[in-house]
């Protein structure tokens, strides 16, 4: 999966459209100082021709020499506004629209970081993570995991640390916390797809990068988990895997294993109904596809598990 850009990208974005938006601010501002100077040229000074140096006005000679320092002077204040202008032009410009955006960082089929972002003048002001499994299941801090490894307290110390890194450095790109990498790598991305979908000049519906869904879950554990991918709004990859409840747990279906022949639908007939159906929905890059004969189930819950992926990764 390619990571979305970072944010020497975004700063990037940030600068050419200030410098898009000087540009215009400064043609605007010198059409109006041009057309202000000769308007005062027409009518100020027009209106106060002088007399010859035998009457009461002054002499031409001294006219034209008032006239052209009174011109400097215009001059030099109209360049200070067209400056002011182009500086008000960029420093009005924002890379992020302020809000609070929550994003999946999702590495791998070992289930995500789900991030919630804070953003206030450009600024990260909060950040707060919570990790799920490949069942799309909270992990609880006193729970999870088993002491002497990795369990909930250091867990919950890993979201802790990276939040305040990537806070106090305004940028996802922050160091892995030791001992935690994959919540690190995880926590990270789904920071940096929450900047994605703040971003004020984004030109896409949805934000690169793999996305997980899952449907609805039956009597019997059973839910499809979908795994999509989307580059520049396609949908290039799909991966459905299936659940099962064993033992009060949830557990993937095996395709070797599951179902009979006696049943008429076997685990290849299951992986079969799995890749075709994924197969559609990259192919029509939609979700509005044909359902697997002999596989409605499935397949409609194939359906909404995509469904939910792509609204994951909607911006």
């Amino acid at each position: 999966m390619s990571k979305i850009g970072s944010d020497k990208d975004y700063l990037w974005l940030g600068a050419v459209s200030c410098a898009r938006q000087s540009l215009f601010s400064t043609v605007f501002a010198l059409n109006y100082v041009q057309d202000f100077t000769l308007f005062f040229e027409d009518v100020v000074l027009v209106s106060t021709i002088p007399g010859d140096s035998s009457g009461d006005g002054v002499s031409h000679k001294n006219f034209r020499l008032e006239r052209s320092i009174l011109m400097k002077k215009l001059f030099a204040v109209s360049l200070v506004i067209v400056l002011a202008m182009a500086l008000t032009a960029c420093g009005g410009s924002s890379t992020y629209e302020d809000g609070t955006y929550t994003a999946q960082g999702v590495v791998g089929d070992r289930g995500y970081v789900e991030a919630t972002v804070t953003i206030e003048g450009d600024e990260i002001t909060n950040i707060s993570f919570v990790e799920y499994t490949q069942f799309d299941e909270a992990k609880d801090y006193a729970t999870y995991g088993r002491e002497g490894t990795f369990d909930g307290n250091d867990l919950q110390e890993a979201h802790e640390a990276l939040a305040a890194a990537m806070v106090e450095a305004n940028s996802w790109e922050v160091d892995d916390v030791t001992g935690a990498t994959s919540t690190s790598e995880k926590a990270k991305l789904a920071v940096e797809v929450a900047l994605d979908k703040a971003l004020v000049d984004a030109d896409s519906e949805f934000v690169n990068g793999t996305f997980m869904g899952v449907s609805s879950m039956d009597d019997r554990g059973g839910m499809v988990v979908a795994l999509v991918t989307i580059n520049n709004d396609e949908i290039t990859a799909v991966n459905l895997r299936e659940t099962t409840r064993v033992d009060d747990a949830l557990e993937f279906k095996d395709y070797e294993t599951y179902g009979s022949e006696a049943a008429g639908f076997t685990g290849e007939d299951l992986q079969e109904a799995h890749e075709t159906m994924a197969a559609r929905f990259v192919e029509a890059n939609d979700t509005d596809v044909e359902l697997v004969s002999g596989a409605t189930g499935t397949s409609e819950k194939a359906i909404e598990a995509v469904v939910e992926a792509l609204n994951n990764a909607r911006r």
